[in-house]
């Protein structure tokens, strides 16, 4: 199987302004108050301080919903994050909304929590974390999650394993966005090479997504070669 396969929405974040487009689809990201900057693979979006409430987002859609896992739908997640600060929870990537009973709901999300990195599905949110994150450092984290509700979040091409005990039939319809959740939790720092696969990446896969730390870019190894920077300028982290 190619890593092209059910990749329903790719963003390089390689745009030099304005909103990012989508490799495989037509799932646009709108931009709000985002800046651009050097990243893993040419450019990445960059998300200022919480008070700008930094967010890009695309609308709700079936291809790039996790949706009921039960009904034997599955999904997986990657993007590449570097972190400002390590302060309180911010949202790298969520697909969360509050249903008309007033609790959270969420199809996805995976947030940075202090120093480590955690994640919700159908939902569930799980205790499981990466091991320690740090500011100024590049990580790479992927999140793919069965229809049994069997979830594995890798960061760094490294898994930690678990299976989600109370998942729930609700689905999200909000936005997928980057940098928050519906109202807060803001991200600060950079982000690049987002993509969201309705299947479950296998762990081969994900070391090649890794490349040793150096990334690699949708399509994969086919067309022109992406332009890789100095891990050690950029602060690539273990």
């Amino acid at each position: 199987m190619a890593l092209t396969d059910n990749l329903n929405l790719y963003w390089k974040c390689d745009e030099a302004s304005g909103d990012l487009s989508d490799s495989v689809n037509a799932h646009t990201g709108t931009v709000s108050a985002t800046g651009v900057s050097s990243a893993m693979i040419n450019n990445g979006v960059t998300f200022g301080a919480a008070a700008l409430k930094c967010k890009v987002e695309t609308p709700d859609a079936t291809d790039i919903r996790f949706g009921t896992l039960s009904a034997g739908n599955s999904g997986s997640l990657s993007l590449w994050y570097k972190p400002t600060n390590t302060t309180g929870v911010q949202t790298l990537i969520s697909k969360w909304s509050n249903n008309t009973a007033g609790t959270q709901a969420n199809d996805y999300i995976i947030y940075q929590s202090g120093t480590t990195v955690t994640y919700g599905v159908a939902g569930s949110v799980t205790g499981q974390k990466t091991q320690a994150v740090a500011a100024g450092n590049w990580y790479h984290i992927v999140l793919t999650a069965t229809s049994a509700g069997f979830c594995t979040l890798y960061k760094n091409a490294a898994a930690v394993s678990g299976t989600l005990t109370s998942l729930k039939s609700q689905t999200s319809f909000d936005p997928v966005r980057l940098g928050q959740n519906t109202v807060t939790n803001f991200y600060t720092g950079v982000i690049d090479e987002v993509g969201i696969w309705r299947r479950v990446l296998t762990a081969q896969e994900v070391t090649d997504l890794y490349n040793s730390g150096n990334g690699i870019q949708y399509p994969f190894g086919g067309g022109a070669a992406p332009i890789f920077h100095n891990l050690a300028a950029l602060g690539c982290g273990g």
